[in-house]
């Protein structure tokens, strides 16, 4: 499994063909739809390259900039006399960047204020969607307030990541901005912020972190 934009390089060895060498090596594509389809790549699409010298017995295929189109299963193959030989075949898969769909919800107190009065306390929950690697979560809250809140892997799932804090009644009551901030391996960064005001989305951005 790769990401959009990732290059990928696909190696295939005769060692065991004597006759087999990379000018005669075809390979193709299995893709996995309603209706199954198979694609040669004896001249490769534009963006890849056949890799490996023409009487050598280990060849390459390499997809550059690969696209989610570019999924399926490779498989290489030479001919000989009548038969036709094939690789075990390898799977892939390429999938859209995650921070390209990753976003966030809060969920606040309830309008009517009543979760915040029986308490004194109100509770900020952040869900954090399609981020699949390692990332921090934290809370800024207006006026210099930082929390790393809580929550761990026990609180989160494959799908989500799931973090909350608890703040004085007074400061949400006042319109205090919170905001859920995710900052993730990669060194992507994005953001969410809500307030009792009704702004309920005030900021939210993905960028490369600056060093």
């Amino acid at each position: 499994r790769v990401e959009v934009g990732s290059s990928v390089n696909l190696t295939c060895d005769f060692g065991d063909f004597p006759r087999a060498k990379c000018f005669t090596v075809i390979w193709f594509k299995l893709r996995s739809t309603s209706i199954p389809t198979l694609e040669t790549y004896q001249n490769v699409r534009p963006g890849g390259s056949l890799v490996g010298n023409e009487v050598k017995k280990t060849c390459s295929l390499n997809l550059n900039n690969a696209q989610v189109n570019d999924s399926g299963t490779y498989y290489c193959a030479f001919i000989s006399s009548s038969a036709i030989y094939l690789g075990n075949g390898s799977t892939l898969v390429i999938r859209e960047r995650s921070d390209d769909r990753a976003y966030i919800e809060i969920l606040t107190p309830s309008e009517s204020d009543g979760e915040v009065q029986s308490s004194g306390a109100a509770t900020l929950v952040c869900l954090v969607f399609g981020v699949s690697e390692p990332a921090r979560v934290y809370w800024v809250i207006e006026h210099g307030l930082t929390d790393s809140g809580s929550g761990d892997s026990s609180e989160s799932t494959p799908d989500f990541i799931r973090n909350q804090i608890t703040i004085p009644g007074e400061v949400w009551s006042s319109g205090s901005v919170c905001t859920c901030v995710v900052e993730t391996e990669s060194g992507r960064n994005m953001s969410k912020s809500a307030s009792k005001t009704g702004k309920r989305v005030i900021n939210r951005c993905i960028q490369s972190k600056k060093v």
